[in-house]
């Protein structure tokens, strides 16, 4: 939530079921960004996405892979990013809504990264994707 925050999205969509509530713990491990987003926990994701892409908004899909992703600007007026579990990745309905699935690509040893850091780097490509290209040149 502090990427989503720095990053400067709109809100945060969780599936209620397999997932932490927003708790005073959530909060404070967010450092207060969750505070500061539109959160929302729903029941049907699948449902949230399709509605969302009727507002021609993109979904996005984004898993670990051994290979690289391709280089993707949406031509919608928006993105979402969804993001599966650490373990099991996305749902197979969850997958086939998203309009496009891009990969992290790995090149170590350690097969995975755990979902705050894959969701820190795909928020990251996102923005620089919609036009940020580098660095603040601010001290």
């Amino acid at each position: 939530m502090r990427v989503a925050d720095a990053v400067g999205v709109h809100g945060v969509i969780m599936q209620e079921r397999r997932n932490v509530s927003v708790t005073p713990a959530v909060v404070s491990a967010s450092a207060g960004a969750a505070e500061h987003l539109n959160i929302a926990q729903v029941t049907n994701l699948v449902n949230v996405m399709k509605d969302l892409k009727k507002r021609e908004i993109w979904m996005i899909g984004w898993r670990l892979a051994r290979h690289c992703c391709p280089s993707v600007k949406p031509s919608r007026s928006g993105a979402g990013l969804v993001l599966g579990s650490e373990g099991e990745g996305m749902r197979r309905l969850v997958r086939e809504t998203c309009d496009l699935l891009l990969t992290l690509p790995m090149r170590g040893r350690v097969g995975s990264l755990n979902v705050a850091t894959a969701g820190s780097i795909a928020l990251y490509a996102a923005w620089q994707a919609r036009g940020w290209y580098g660095w603040s040149s601010e001290k």
